[in-house]
């Protein structure tokens, strides 16, 4: 699935997973905290690979691209912590700036008062009580991460501005000028921001983008495939059938036959 940009509901949210957590690739804006109680999680964060184990923690930095798997069946117990950075401006400021090329915790470097809160915290809590408990846990965990400071600060926002503006307008012959217009920046800084957050150009991420919604198509509904190509944005069934099958390993009209169900 296509990288995205998350946006919850709140901007505190505590969970609490009893099983090894699968979440696609994705970024937001709030500070993640991840705890493993029990078993393991296996995340990756900006390309890189790495297992939590029992009684390790984890911290994602906000706008880092990072995901969820999970290589087994096994049971696992972890509380993940999503909070907006405004919480902790007071003490941690222009942590929206911030990355780590490790971002893992190991398990002897969490004190007892660190454990006892993250053992205690409570979605169901009243907001100063989970605060106070987030508070204890962030400024334990972020002494055993060496963090980096990003040489360019993007426009604030203007990530999920500019995800959000592409999701609704992708049927546009959309471009890196056309975007840095719209959103009265260089289209340099949207090189950048796609080079550096999703790993991938613009006409990349459009293709990719393009083709699940055609694949989506394909599979509800019963246009013909140049109406799919129209609506999904494609300027030319050519340029549909070679897009697609870089992503889908084969063409718009294969892919129709393998999911239709034969005519009886």
């Amino acid at each position: 699935m296509l990288p995205f940009y998350e946006i919850q509901k709140s901007d505190f949210t505590v969970i609490h997973n009893n099983k090894e957590l699968v979440f696609s690739e994705h970024m937001h804006k709030y500070v993640e905290i991840l705890y493993v109680f029990s078993g393991v999680q296996h995340i990756t964060v900006s390309n890189s690979f790495f297992t939590v184990n029992e009684g390790e923690a984890a911290i994602i930095f906000p706008n880092i691209l990072h995901s969820y798997y999970s290589d087994s069946k096994n049971a696992a117990s972890t509380l993940i912590i999503l909070l907006d950075t405004s919480y902790l401006d007071a003490f941690f400021p222009s942590l929206e700036y911030i990355y780590s090329e490790n971002p893992i915790i190991p398990s002897d470097k969490i004190n007892d008062e660190t454990r006892f809160a993250m053992e205690h915290i409570d979605k169901n809590s009243p907001i100063e009580k989970k605060l106070g408990y987030t508070l204890i846990i962030f400024s334990e965990l972020i002494k055993y991460i060496e963090v980096f400071r990003r040489k360019t600060m993007p426009s604030k926002d203007l990530m999920p501005r500019l995800i959000n503006y592409i999701s609704l307008n992708y049927q546009k012959p959309l471009t890196r000028e056309y975007l840095a217009k719209e959103f009265n920046v260089s289209k340099y800084h949207i090189s950048r921001i796609f080079s550096e957050k999703f790993n991938m150009n613009l006409k990349t991420y459009l293709g990719k983008l393009r083709t699940e919604k055609a694949a989506h198509l394909i599979r509800t509904s019963d246009l013909k495939i140049t109406a799919i190509c129209d609506l999904s944005g494609f300027e030319s069934i050519r340029t549909f059938n070679r897009v697609f099958r870089q992503n889908m390993g084969m063409t718009p009209s294969e892919y129709s036959r393998q999911v239709s169900p034969p005519i009886p």
